[in-house]
């Protein structure tokens, strides 16, 4: 016994020994039920209240023309498969019955050969229902989705692989101030001209299957005014890899994006507002602690010192990561000797180091080596890391060594301390902004300097990296080209 897709026939034929042979010869098929109807009255009846796949009609019934039954069914079920039974042999009566909906036709031999062929033709009948339904199926999901799509709160915008407009859902119509009829089908309107290199390029990582996932760029509304958006992006492409198209879903994050930039303004106002007097202090404390005092006065002079340093720093943090961030900082590259900036830097802090009893020993001088870069930014970066060893030192008694060493494209400077070390499950995070250690509270900071050392490291070109070990000491390393 054969196996096939399954099928409820229903069998109309006023013969009942025909429809006999016939109904035996389709029920050889595994899956396939056989119902019988002896007239046009019958199959009516039959077919308004089941749910027949294929209607096998004989054109010859007593009370009815086939063919003109053919109507009849297809009004009460239009997607009904009807193949007729038919003696005529001819191409006009074929015409006739497939021009009336029918799907095929058999010819009745008088051999009763054709018993042998409704099989095959049914079997073709059932693959072609059950493609017309799986497209029904895949439109009603395509439906689903293009309502959810129309519906969306955000942008969606399709795209094809050429960058015309497929889609474009009503939220897009509200943010960016064309309709769907004014751009569907022409150039995506939304990318400014200085940012099409960008755009190409999230459009390749996307292309590559790479997640792109609120992506913050700006793009253009209608009449060329900015808008900062997050952008959604998936490429769609062919089972042969081909692209075919994007889909985007863009939000809106311009109120957050200003309230961002009122914020970073107010900070800037405020910090660039403190350190004058704090500088004032500053100095002061610095003539207080150099003049001839009792010995608990001069300890206060010093304690108001490093008080006015720690906050000069930190209002110098808070500039400098506001300037990285809106990309204002520029380099002023010139030759810098590295022996030249190691020592200087380690001349600043001699004095705090003595103070807490800490060893601040530099390594030997690398000789005339140069590294191309700005150097008040080398000088800040190399004085973050020794600043914070001698921090996380202070009452250990430990030792900070800071060493430059050359390699044959590479300038290595290092500064090792004795501190506490840092937890292996830490180090992946020590170069994240505001991001403060376990346990660390208690040491001044608010966690920008180590973030700051890695944009400005990475603005040379270099890498900085750390290695550590709880209780041994930690040694960051910062890697830049030679120049």
């Amino acid at each position: 016994m054969s196996r096939s897709l399954p099928l409820d026939i229903l069998v109309v034929e006023d013969d009942e020994g025909m429809a006999l042979l016939v109904r035996e010869r389709l029920e050889e098929i595994d899956g396939w039920g056989v119902t019988t109807a002896g007239s046009a009255a019958e199959c009516r009846a039959a077919v308004a209240v089941d749910s027949f796949d294929i209607v096998l009609l004989d054109r010859g019934l007593p009370d009815c023309d086939g063919a003109s039954l053919i109507t009849e069914l297809l009004a009460l079920k239009p997607d009904l498969a009807i193949v007729m039974l038919t003696g005529a042999d001819s191409a006009r009566s074929a015409t006739e019955t497939l021009q009336l909906g029918a799907w095929d036709y058999v010819v009745k031999q008088p051999d009763l050969s054709y018993l042998d062929a409704l099989p095959g033709v049914l079997r073709r009948c059932a693959e072609r229902i059950h493609w017309k339904r799986e497209e029904a199926r895949l439109r009603g999901e395509m439906d689903l989705l293009m309502a959810a799509m129309r519906a969306e709160a955000d942008a969606v915008v399709v795209t094809e692989a050429d960058g015309r407009v497929r889609f474009w859902n009503a939220a897009a119509e509200q943010l960016f101030g064309w309709s769907a009829e004014e751009v569907v089908g022409q150039p995506l309107p939304l990318i400014p001209e200085d940012r099409m290199d960008r755009f190409a390029e999230i459009g390749e990582h996307a292309r590559q299957g790479k997640p792109l996932v609120g992506v913050e760029i700006a793009l253009q509304r209608r009449g060329g005014s900015p808008i900062d958006v997050g952008l959604t992006l998936t490429a769609v492409n062919a089972p042969d890899g081909t692209l075919r198209g994007y889909v985007a879903v863009i939000r809106d994050v311009s109120e957050r994006k200003q309230l961002e930039r009122d914020r970073a303004d107010f900070v800037a106002m405020l910090t660039h507002d403190i350190k004058n007097p704090v500088m004032v202090i500053h100095g002061n404390a610095e003539e207080l602690a150099e003049a001839d005092l009792p010995a608990e006065l001069l300890e206060s002079a010093h304690a108001i010192e490093r008080a006015a340093m720690t906050i000069s720093t930190l209002v110098s943090d808070f500039l400098t990561s506001q300037n990285i961030e809106r990309g204002s900082l520029k380099l002023t590259r010139e030759p810098v000797p590295v022996g030249d900036l190691v020592a200087y830097c380690v001349k600043q802090f001699r004095a705090a180091a003595a103070r807490s009893s800490i060893e601040l020993a530099p390594g030997p001088d690398p000789g005339g080596v140069t590294v191309a870069g700005d150097r008040l930014q080398l000088e800040r970066c190399l004085t973050n890391l020794i600043g914070n060893a001698i921090k996380y030192c202070r009452g250990t008694g430990g030792k900070v060594t800071v060493t430059a060493s050359c390699e044959s494209d590479a300038v290595l400077l290092e500064v090792a301390d004795t501190g506490p070390g840092i937890p292996a499950d830490e180090l992946p995070f020590v170069f994240d902004k505001y991001r403060r250690n376990k346990g660390t509270h208690r040491i001044e900071g608010v966690g920008l300097g180590l973030s700051i050392v890695r944009h400005l490291v990475g603005l040379h070109g270099g890498t900085v990296g750390v290695r550590s070990e709880v209780g041994q000491g930690t040694t960051f390393t910062i890697r830049l080209p030679r120049g």
